[in-house]
Parts: structure tokens; sequence; C-alpha cells
């Protein structure tokens, strides 16, 4: 019997005439077919708003977890921070803190990427504004920094930690080596081969140099700090030519 039931979609009722019958599905007019659409652009719409709504809890979540970070570091420092004082201080739930991040090193690195834009911003911001001359940007760093000092202080500070500080000095690492680059004759190849260690030892002195105002010389002027920086940093740019 199911067998006999297969050809119902194609062929339906009796001979008339010889003719067959062919049954066709009623097609959806104009009538229904315009209500059936308004359902599924809503539906569309809210499917489009869910990814939306995610990631702002998730921006919600991770600013939380970096402030809360950020205030137990310049309380206690970081190497003997736990995550479970992260998260309590944050008001955040331990699953919730490890579907974002491994450990509170992940944590505190994820703040990097954001910085270096910030940074090299600065720098360019600093070229277009005096093109030609050497380490033009360094009054926007130690400006940038400045205005946001407790942040750097967490980071060039004696209780940053390791990877901290790593993470900064290769940050400053690019930005010198792209000023050194920048310095004619920089394609020669002695230049080249000179510009990464004067990059580092530039990335050096400015990281020590900050770490030193922001810690025990805080009321040096931003023009002061930089004006030292400058008068020990161009010799060494200059000797990497």
């Amino acid at each position: 019997m199911w067998n006999n039931m297969s050809g119902i979609g194609r062929t339906f009722g009796s001979r008339d005439g010889g003719r067959r019958e062919r049954f066709r599905p009623a097609r959806t007019g104009a009538c229904c077919s315009e209500p059936n659409k308004a359902p599924r652009v809503v539906r569309q719409r809210r499917e489009d708003a869910m990814p939306e709504r995610e990631d702002r809890r998730v921006r919600r979540t991770q600013q939380r977890l970096h402030e809360a970070l950020l205030a137990l570091v310049r309380e206690e420092g970081f190497e003997n921070l736990t995550v479970q004082r992260i998260i309590d201080r944050a008001d955040v739930g331990r699953a919730t803190f490890y579907a974002h991040f491994q450990n509170k090193e992940e944590l505190l690195l994820s703040g990097f990427g954001p910085l270096r834009e910030q940074l090299v911003q600065r720098q360019r911001e600093a070229r277009a504004r005096a093109p030609g001359q050497p380490l033009a940007f360094s009054r926007a760093l130690f400006e940038h920094a400045g205005a946001h000092r407790e942040v750097f202080r967490v980071m060039v500070g004696k209780r940053s930690g390791a990877a901290v500080l790593r993470q900064l000095q290769m940050l400053l690492i690019e930005l010198m080596r792209a000023e050194v680059v920048a310095q004619p004759p920089a394609a020669s190849r002695t230049a080249l081969r000179r510009g990464e260690p004067v990059a580092r030892f530039l990335a050096g002195a400015f990281q020590g140099l900050l770490a030193w105002w922001l810690e025990e010389r805080p009321a040096l002027s931003i023009d002061e700090i930089d004006g030292m920086f400058r008068t020990m940093a161009l010799p060494a740019l200059q000797a990497g030519k």
C-alpha cells in the first residue's frame, strides 16, 4: 500500500475522458506571501543583532577584568597576583574568566594591542607635524604616558613583572626601529646592520627614563623629561647611520 502512494505527488484522482488530471500544489498567492515575509525579516534582524549584543557583553566583561587587574597590580604587584583576586575584584565568575583568557598573563598582554595602535598613531602624527626631525615622536610618547600615568606605572614599575616588561620592551623596540630606519641613509646595508642595536639601545633608554620619571621624578614636566631623552638619544641615533 505504501508503495502505491509514492506517486501521490504526481498523479491524483480519476480519469476524465482519458485525460489525467495533474495535482498541482496551490501556489502561495500575493495575499499570503507578504504576511509570511514579515516574520522572516524580524527573525533575521534579531539574529543579526545577537552577535552585536554578544560582542558588547564580551567587551564589557574584558574591560572589567582589565580594570580589576590594573587596580590590583598597583596595590599588590603582578607576580603574586592570583586569578581569584582578579575575578573577585571584577565580580566575574571563574568560568567566565577562563572563557576569555587562559591566565592572568594573557589578560595583561591582551591590552598591548590597543596600546600599540595608539603609540604607532602618535608616532605618525609626530612625523607629520615635524617631517625630517629625528625622534620627533618621543615627546608624544611621554605625553601619552603622562596622560595615563597609573597604567604606565603598572607596566614599567618595580611590580610589573617580567612578561609585561618584555612586551613593553618589544613595543618600544618596534617604534625605535621605525625611527632609525627613517633616518637617511637607511637604505645602506651598514645602516641596517647598525640600526637594530641602536633601536634596542634607544628603547632601553626610553623605558628606563620613563620608569624613573613616573616613579621617582613625577614633578618633572614633559618637556624636561623629553629634553633629557633627546640629549642622550640623538648621538646614538646618529651612530646608526
